[in-house]
């Protein structure tokens, strides 16, 4: 029996997997039919049991790398003692922050929103001033561990979430909410174009590319107060 998939969507919305578990991607990327409707999907927590956060680090989701905007959530099944691990990346937004392994008193239940999908990190397609959602999805992976292991053992998601029977409900977001105005300025602001400059530059003049993505992360570190 596979677990409902860890995302909530309206009733007429599909799930696609655009890119599976392999070699060299430890999860599965899974959007719905473009960048505007996958943008703040709500990420949740599946399981039967209780999940508690690791790890939910989603202040700045116009960050250069995805790992500035991702959540892992841990639960143990207690009748078979398998500690199950989610983790989403690429996310746009979340009502909390959790450092890695603190101590924290949230706790969530099946179906409660651990975080928002969106297009932080490298993505593809790049969000464009034209087009800032694009790109948008989650990547989704997902580690197991077994009583008596100390680590987790990265397997494919699809083995255990079924990808047709995800969450469904309303969105809990709105289009006026601040993470559809951060889409916007990940695509315009001035350290956000030379980042897709930069990007788009690596695999034909890798040399040059790395120059303009420094130049874009001094800009962003000192030239906008937006990012303190």
């Amino acid at each position: 029996m596979k677990y409902k998939f860890p995302l909530r969507i309206p009733d007429s919305w599909k799930l696609t997997v655009t890119q599976g578990f392999h070699e060299n991607h430890n999860g599965n990327d899974v959007a719905v039919d473009d960048g505007v409707m996958t943008f703040g999907i709500p990420f949740v927590w599946c399981f039967p049991f209780p999940g508690k956060p690791y790890e939910i680090q989603v202040d700045n989701p116009v960050a250069a790398l995805a790992t500035k905007a991702r959540a892992q959530v841990d639960g143990t099944d207690p009748a078979t003692g398998i500690t199950y691990s989610i983790i989403g990346l690429h996310l746009s937004s979340s009502p909390y922050t959790v450092l890695p392994g603190s101590n924290t008193d949230i706790v969530f239940k099946q179906g409660d929103t651990i975080a928002h999908l969106g297009n932080s990190g490298v993505v593809r397609p790049l969000p464009t001033p034209e087009k800032p959602f694009d790109g948008s999805h989650i990547h989704l992976a997902l580690g197991i561990k077994k009583p008596g292991e100390a680590n987790y053992t990265m397997v494919d998601p699809s083995i255990y979430f079924d990808v047709t029977n995800p969450f469904r409900g309303a969105d809990d977001l709105t289009k006026d909410d601040p993470i559809y105005k951060w889409a916007h300025d990940k695509a315009t602001l001035p350290s956000a174009k030379l980042t897709f400059l930069g990007q788009s530059m690596m695999s034909t003049n890798p040399t040059q590319a790395r120059i303009v993505l420094a130049v874009a992360m001094v800009i962003k570190a000192f030239g906008s107060s937006w990012y303190n």
